[in-house]
């Protein structure tokens, strides 16, 4: 009786398979064709953005050094398939450990992280752990989730100079809108600069020429 049902299913399957019209096959097909070329292209969009983060901080400033772990939590709940779509619990937790380890705080890291792949790193880990597990992670840290960054914005004082992220191009605004999200304060040569962010682009202003209010 389970073989002759299983017949008749599969004879069922295969009717219906048949049944479908070649355009609906060719739109099928398309759809599919379309997906993957997005994917490709939201592939290579986010290395952009990495490339753009690491040429802006390099490995010898404080959101670079961070960006080291950021890195490791992005491969661990981003990069296990090419979708993206599983998580490596066992290496969030290596994560963790490694930063108590070294002294890191939980707040660079979560900056570099959305800097360098326009994400939220508690949230994500929230996301890939249970309950459970996010007590454990916690544990690991110490606890330190203190370092979170607080959201503030850079605005202008009067005429200011805005340099590239390569320090190779600088405009000059005036503009009573913030310039952009703060994300460090750097110093380059003797001199005290903020780099901020707009519109997935990184810039530099000097310090003295700007303020930071909480967003």
């Amino acid at each position: 009786m389970a073989a002759t049902a299983l017949l008749a299913a599969g004879s069922a399957a295969k009717g219906v398979v048949e049944g479908i019209p070649p355009l609906v096959w060719k739109a099928l097909l398309g759809a599919g064709v379309v997906f993957a070329g997005y994917l490709v292209f939201k592939k290579v969009q986010q290395r952009e953005r990495e490339k753009k983060f690491d040429n802006a901080y390099g490995s010898d400033t404080s959101l670079g050094r961070a960006a080291v772990y950021a890195s490791r939590y992005y491969s661990a709940m981003w990069e296990n398939d090419f979708f993206g779509w599983s998580e490596d619990e066992a290496e969030i937790f290596r994560t963790a450990q490694d930063m108590a380890q070294a002294g890191v705080s939980f707040g660079p890291v979560s900056q570099a992280y959305q800097m360098r792949y326009g994400k939220d790193l508690l949230k994500n880990i929230q996301n890939a752990l249970n309950p459970t597990e996010f007590s454990k992670f916690r544990k690991l840290l110490a606890g330190d989730l203190s370092g979170l960054v607080i959201a503030e914005k850079v605005y202008a004082k009067g005429l200011v100079p805005v340099f590239s992220s390569d320090l190779q191009k600088v405009q000059y605004i005036r503009s009573p809108q913030p310039l952009g999200m703060k994300q460090a304060v750097v110093i380059l040569g003797d001199v005290p600069f903020v780099a901020f962010e707009n519109k997935a682009r990184h810039y530099f202003v000097p310090l003295q020429n700007v303020t930071v209010k909480t967003a």
